[in-house]
C-alpha cells in the first residue's frame, strides 16, 4: 500500500517519494527497479467505483456551486453565515439527496 501511494505521488514529490522507494523497497527488494519512477503506474480497480457516490457528490458539489453563485450576485460574503437557504429540488433523487445527513453541507 505504502509503495503504491509512492508511485502515485512520484511526479509531485519526486525527491521525497524517491527517498521512501530507496528505503521501502531497494534496501529490502534487489531486484526491484532501482528508482520510483521507473517503475508502472498503478492501474486503477475500476470495480471499487461507486457510480451513485459519484452522482451524490456531483448534485452536492452543483448545489454548492449555485450557492455562491447566488451569494455572489447579492453580494453577500462567502464568510457571513446564512440562517437559512431554500432549496427546490429538481427531481426525486435530488430531494432525497437534500434530505440525507450523509451529504449535509454545513
Amino acid at each position: 500500500m505504502l509503495t503504491t501511494v509512492t508511485r502515485v505521488m512520484a511526479p509531485a514529490l519526486p525527491f521525497l517519494t524517491e527517498e521512501i522507494y530507496q528505503n521501502l523497497v531497494c534496501s529490502v527488494d534487489p531486484s526491484a527497479p532501482e528508482s520510483v519512477h521507473l517503475t508502472l503506474y498503478p492501474q486503477m480497480d475500476t470495480s471499487l467505483i461507486d457510480e451513485r457516490l459519484e452522482q451524490n457528490i456531483e448534485a452536492v458539489i452543483r448545489l454548492k456551486n449555485l450557492a455562491l453563485s447566488l451569494r455572489t450576485q447579492s453580494n453577500v460574503k462567502i464568510r457571513q453565515p446564512l440562517s437559512t437557504l431554500y432549496v427546490r429540488p429538481r427531481d426525486e433523487a435530488d430531494r432525497r439527496l437534500l434530505e440525507d445527513p450523509e451529504y449535509a453541507v454545513m
